[in-house]
């Protein structure tokens, strides 16, 4: 399934959303096969030939993580790279785009000396650890972080800790809270079925395409077998006039050519044939024992 020059390289993570996989090497390349509708191969145009070709050059990976229809990167720069499907934003990136069908970083919120130390992925969000023990995701989670979480314009993200401190410091503001959340959540969960909508109409295409080829396949056997049939048919009947014409000749007639061009046109069964043999086979004896009677 690798490339060839990649064929002996050793496998050293995977990850798989539906109908994707992908492959970390022990060369730090990133490798896709499967769908691409939503992006998921990370490249404009997915070949077996390119499958390793992901990352931006002179980036390798140190670990991966796969959604649904979306995949997430840690740099070996200490950087978050995403690719794949973007409805919810779970690509942390690409605001207002749906497919993001290339590999790209994702502008966390980082200290100067903060890096990505751990990466992981749900259906449609990812999560991300850094070197400060500070957690960060991306995707669905941005109802919980409010109009805020979106203002720099880097990708919806929501710092946990941050979170906990303004819980306790919100008291009794916390029902209003709630209730926002709440009503976020619901929002979420149309885009969800907004998703799960989109991806059963294409199951449903697919399902199509395999019917119909299938049909295809069905008729183009029937139309096979027709005509095996007819050929059969066919030498049944000249099987059929050669054992009359032999059976002529053994009783010294003449064949009758009109007659046999009659029977071309008249279905053989197998009893007949079955019949049309033995009556050749006891002509055959009795013309042998009329010749040992003359000797």
């Amino acid at each position: 399934m690798l490339p060839p020059r990649h064929a002996a390289t050793p496998v050293v993570a995977a990850a798989a959303g539906v109908h994707h996989t992908a492959l970390l090497l022990s060369t730090g390349e990133v490798c896709l096969f499967g769908d691409h509708t939503r992006g998921q191969l990370g490249r404009e145009v997915p070949h077996r030939g390119n499958a390793c070709e992901v990352l931006p050059e002179g980036v390798g990976a140190v670990a991966i993580a796969s959604g649904e229809m979306h995949v997430l990167a840690l740099g070996t720069d200490g950087e978050l790279y995403s690719w794949g499907d973007n409805q919810l934003e779970q690509c942390g990136r690409g605001l207002g785009q749906s497919v993001l069908p290339s590999a790209g970083r994702v502008a966390l919120p980082l200290a100067e000396a903060e890096r990505v130390a751990d990466i992981s992925a749900g259906g449609y969000h990812g999560a991300v650890l850094t070197s400060a023990g500070r957690l960060f995701t991306i995707g669905r989670q941005i109802e919980a972080g409010g109009p805020e979480a979106e203002a720099d314009g880097a990708g919806p993200r929501l710092d946990v800790a941050e979170e906990e401190e303004q819980e306790g410091e919100e008291g009794e503001g916390s029902d209003g809270a709630r209730a926002g959340d709440e009503e976020q959540d619901g929002e979420g969960e149309d885009d969800e079925d907004d998703v799960d909508d989109a991806y059963d109409q294409e199951l449903d295409r697919e399902l199509d395409l395999m019917y119909a080829r299938g049909k295809q396949r069905l008729e183009k056997q029937r139309l096979e077998m027709e005509e095996e049939a007819r050929r059969l048919r066919s030498e049944t009947r000249r099987l059929a006039r050669q054992i009359r014409a032999n059976q002529a000749e053994l009783r010294g007639e003449t064949p009758d050519e009109e007659e046999d061009d009659a029977d071309d046109d008249e279905e053989v069964s197998d009893e007949e044939l079955a019949r049309l043999q033995a009556t050749t086979k006891s002509v055959l004896e009795a013309s042998r024992s009329r010749r040992r009677r003359r000797a």
